[in-house]
């Protein structure tokens, strides 16, 4: 048997010329393989045992431990692509601690485990991102950080390499969303808080605010309903920071369709909204007894309606711009009762006064006074 320094070829042109031991390479050596690559190292019973330096036919490389003719313990590995790992392995994959560099300057500093990123770890990313936390066969899985170049952060679950599950985001604006992501977007519950302090909590759909929920803003006022696309849509009730409460529909952040409006001063206006202001039919209870109840335009008393004085005074007829203009009838507390035309809250044009004992006028009014003949 061969034992000592010498060469062996086989018969498919590949060469050994190194250590012997019983006919076997042992010790070191450098053996030349027949597809064209080399191994120089050590060798225990035939096998790559030891360190030992690989460089295979399409120029992949690796330095280090070799154990039963497999990448064993600490070593170095060069592919094709120039992608480096330099760490532990076990049985030719990469397994335990190691770090990965990417030609692209990606690099994973972290555990691994059947060749795969498992564990713990740290990845830093080509456009200049870095994860630090849990993997999964190579994927973001479990808990773990994430942060972008121009500042935005999250922490959190992750799943398949995506926010999943629970987690906060910290955008670069200063605001913070925290609550549940399904494939890296804003679903179910959160809350979400703005550089100027104001505050949601509620639904998510589509990584906008939509569902139900609250709006608190940092002048004590606070809306509770329902949202679309990140704007008050549907029905809900807003608290106003004067101690006003509305209560009704909403459109895109205004006030629309039915809705009853509370003021601080006591008045209280129930009826039909469009673009945040009064429009349609409504009555609005003023602080001072009075009540309206008619037709209104952009705030204001318009069309056909009804005004009530707390002494007993009562306007039935036409407005413009929340004045009497157009035909309309007074009746008085003292019995009299105007039928006629009115123009800026005055009577104006033609118009019949009757008092209670039968007198009446029927002429002409101009600015409240009459011309007229009458008995």
């Amino acid at each position: 048997m061969i034992s000592g320094r010498g060469n062996m070829r086989w018969s498919d042109k590949s060469r050994y010329e190194g250590d012997f031991i019983d006919g076997k390479r042992h010790g070191s050596g450098t053996h030349n393989y027949s597809d064209g690559g080399t191994y120089t190292g050590g060798w225990i019973k035939d096998k790559r045992s030891g360190r030992g330096f690989m460089v295979w036919a399409d120029s992949r490389t690796y330095e280090g431990g070799w154990a039963d003719g497999k990448q064993n313990g600490f070593g170095t590995y060069k592919d094709t692509d120039g992608n480096i790992y330099t760490g532990s392995w076990i049985n030719n994959q990469r397994s335990g601690s190691g770090v990965m560099v990417w030609s692209d300057i990606e690099k994973y500093d972290g555990n691994w485990v059947g060749d795969q990123r498992n564990g713990i770890g740290r990845m830093k990313y080509a456009d200049g991102r870095i994860y630090a936390g849990e993997f999964m066969n190579s994927k973001r899985m479990g808990h773990g950080q994430m942060r972008w170049p121009e500042g935005d952060k999250y922490e959190g679950d992750w799943v398949d390499g995506r926010r999943n599950g629970s987690g906060t985001y910290n955008y670069t604006d200063g605001s913070t969303y925290i609550g549940s992501w399904i494939n890296d977007k804003r679903l179910g519950r959160g809350i979400f808080i703005w550089p100027d302090g104001k505050k949601y909590h509620g639904d998510w759909i589509q990584d906008k605010i939509s569902g139900r929920g609250s709006i608190a803003w940092v002048d004590g006022s606070r809306y509770e309903g329902n949202c679309v696309d990140e704007k008050r849509n549907g029905t809900g009730t807003h608290n106003y920071s004067d101690g006003s409460t509305y209560t009704g529909g909403w459109i895109n952040d205004k006030r629309s369709g039915r809705g009853v409006l509370t003021s601080f001063n006591g008045e209280k206006y129930g009826g039909n909204w469009a673009d945040d202001k009064r429009n349609g039919s409504g009555t609005l209870q003023y602080a001072d007894g009075r009540t309206y109840t008619g037709g209104w335009m952009n705030d204001r008393k318009s069309g056909r309606g009804v005004l009530i004085w707390p002494n007993g005074d009562n306007y039935d007829g036409h407005w413009v711009d929340s004045k009497m203009h157009g035909l309309g009838t007074m009746q008085y507390a003292d019995s009299r009762i105007y039928t006629g035309g009115w123009l800026n809250g005055r009577k104006s044009g033609p118009g019949i006064m009757s008092w209670s004992d039968d007198r009446k006028c029927d002429g002409d009014w101009i600015d409240d006074k009459a011309v007229c003949d009458g008995t």
